[in-house]
């Protein structure tokens, strides 16, 4: 019996893609790979910002131990102000005095009063033999005027200080003789006396009395402002017994005042960058804005972070940085500064509840100061001329309802002043001064370059008067 194998054909159907298919497939790829390049976007920003926020805390910290060193409490005629609690931007002098003051002007109006901690001026400690004690260094039992280390401070409080001789012997035995200054010998100075060399002290042995603790001679200070106090004339009335010696000379802790608040380099954190000045690119900075109230002063430090839109001239070496904020008074005048006043309407959302501040959307000088991330500190409002206590954050920005030519900044809380918010009411709004940083600045520095400014934080820091 035969049987009959029959096969199918061999030729096979192989269907292809279609274009629409083709097309389909890589719009979906497209949409993916777009994902996935802002995922890496989002996370380059997310990763900045983060180490901004890093820097900043650094930078607070720093500015924390500076100020609790630096400033103590406000004193001066400047602080009776026609609008007590307002916040005040601090300025600078110009570019090569970038320090950032209380007072600016040089007119002595305002300052800090700071208290020192004990200096030593001068040390020959005793060692013993076994049977006695003598002194270090034989050949010094008086202080000659090259001995003695410097008072650090200008314009030091005269009647505050007090410069201790301590006294020893080859027993062992310690006996301290003290020197302060009263009103009447401050009363001496005259104007001359201002172009004596800074914060020196020096003493001279009083020929009239052989054996005595040298005559003090002590000089602070050129300012030209009045704070120059020289001390003439004043002498320990004992003489040395033969087997004593100084063996220490200090002096307690003493007021003296400072306008000062930070340098430029202790109010920025630098990044190794080759391509910036002296391989260093200045990275977060802060500036500062200070109100005086009938019982109390306060700083706020705002730190940002900056970026160079151009790329910085190369410096020869003289020491110019690249970046040099604009926080002359001059420059905040004429609305090119660093910190720039706004003003802005206040309200309370129903619907969304929340704080909005709101502004012309086709006014610059209200525009800057509603953007995403940036923060704001109240000088004052129409009504009441405090400024606020904290600072507030953007947080989300749309159109005004019902007014295309207008924006509104939601922002994280409302602004409190003693506690309270400014407005009345919710359903009322209130004009409001608010100071805020700009997004764009140009250099001080020689090169002028233009540099993107972001805000990252402020912190309040209440003064001691």
């Amino acid at each position: 019996m035969m049987r009959c194998v029959c096969r199918q054909s061999d030729r096979a159907s192989r269907a292809g893609f279609t274009l629409l298919e083709v097309m389909l497939a890589m719009v979906i790829i497209g949409f993916g790979v777009l994902s996935v390049s802002a995922l890496f976007a989002g996370g380059v920003a997310q990763q900045r910002r983060a180490s901004d926020q890093a820097l900043s805390v650094a930078l607070s910290r720093n500015a924390d131990a500076l100020l609790s060193g630096a400033v103590g409490r406000l004193e001066g005629p400047g602080l009776v102000t026609p609008n007590p609690g307002r916040w005040e931007p601090l300025f600078i002098r110009n570019a090569n005095d970038a320090k950032l003051r209380v007072d600016p002007t040089s007119t002595n109006s305002v300052y800090f009063v700071v208290r020192s901690r004990e200096l030593t001026l001068f040390e020959n400690p005793p060692f013993f033999d076994g049977t006695q004690f003598y002194p270090s260094d034989q050949s010094k039992i008086f202080p000659q005027n090259d001995d003695f280390g410097v008072l650090p401070h200008e314009r030091i409080v005269s009647t505050t200080l007090t410069i201790v001789f301590e006294v020893t012997n080859t027993s062992g035995a310690t006996r301290q003789f003290t020197m302060t200054v009263n009103e009447s010998e401050e009363n001496r100075l005259t104007n001359d006396e201002r172009n004596q060399s800074q914060g020196s002290v020096t003493f001279e042995k009083d020929p009239t009395m052989p054996g005595s603790i040298p005559r003090i001679d002590v000089i602070f200070a050129r300012d030209g402002r009045g704070e120059v106090t020289r001390l003439q004339g004043l002498q320990l009335g004992t003489e040395l017994g033969a087997t004593e010696w100084v063996s220490r000379v200090f002096a307690r802790p003493y007021d003296w005042r400072s306008e000062t608040v930070a340098s430029l380099n202790d109010r920025m954190l630098f990044v190794d960058d080759p391509g910036f000045p002296y391989g260093r690119k200045p990275a977060i900075g802060y500036t500062c804005l200070r109100r005086a109230k009938a019982s109390s002063s306060q700083l706020m430090v705002m730190t940002y972070s900056m970026q160079a839109i151009d790329k910085p001239s190369p410096r020869i070496d003289d020491g110019e940085p690249s970046f040099i904020p604009p926080e002359t008074r001059s420059d905040t005048i004429n609305d090119t500064g660093l910190l720039r006043e706004a003003e802005l309407t206040l309200g309370y959302d129903e619907d969304l509840r929340q704080f909005y501040v709101e502004g012309d959307a086709e006014e610059e000088a209200e525009r800057f100061a509603i953007a995403i991330g940036q923060i704001l500190i109240m000088s004052y409002s129409q009504n009441d001329y405090a400024g606020s206590d904290v600072a507030v954050k953007v947080i989300s920005v749309r159109n005004s309802p019902g007014a295309s030519d207008r924006i509104r900044g939601y922002i994280d809380r409302s602004p409190r002043v003693d506690g309270k918010s400014p407005l009345r009411n919710l359903d009322s709004t209130e004009r409001i001064f608010v100071w805020a940083l700009q997004p764009e600045v140009t250099s001080l520095s020689s090169d002028r370059v233009d540099w993107e400014i972001t805000p990252i934080d402020a912190r309040i820091f209440q003064l001691e008067g």
